[in-house]
């Protein structure tokens, strides 16, 4: 089960990029985490804080991708959003606490496009 968030401006090239996009699993749920462009690709190994993607410098366009997977085999539990989780907050608790506030965030720091 892919997510996708998008960013294109032809005008402009990342400068820095950085995400956080925090997630738990279970079980065997695993999620992968990629930033691609049209001519490369990086894969995010903790997401968990944020994350300066340096491959990024220099594209006008790039997509998040979260894959999530795992419970394939399961009877019980047999998709993805049982076992791998994005955005995960807890049913009680302060609202504001630190550990799940602000969870997904994307820094884009642009300049113009060298022509």
């Amino acid at each position: 089960m892919p997510l996708f968030w998008f960013y294109f401006n032809p005008d402009m090239m990342v400068k820095k990029l950085q995400v956080r996009l925090p997630h738990k699993t279970y079980r065997d749920g695993k999620v992968r985490v990629l930033v691609y462009s049209k001519d490369d690709y990086t894969v995010l190994l903790d997401t968990q804080e944020l994350t300066t993607v340096v491959r990024a410098i220099g594209w006008d366009d790039f997509v998040i991708r979260a894959e999530l997977s795992g419970s394939e085999h399961d009877p019980v539990f047999h998709n993805a959003y049982q076992n791998a989780q994005l955005f995960r907050q807890p049913l009680r608790g302060d609202p504001i606490h630190p550990d799940w506030k602000d969870l997904f965030k994307v820094f884009i720091d642009m300049e113009p496009r060298r022509k």
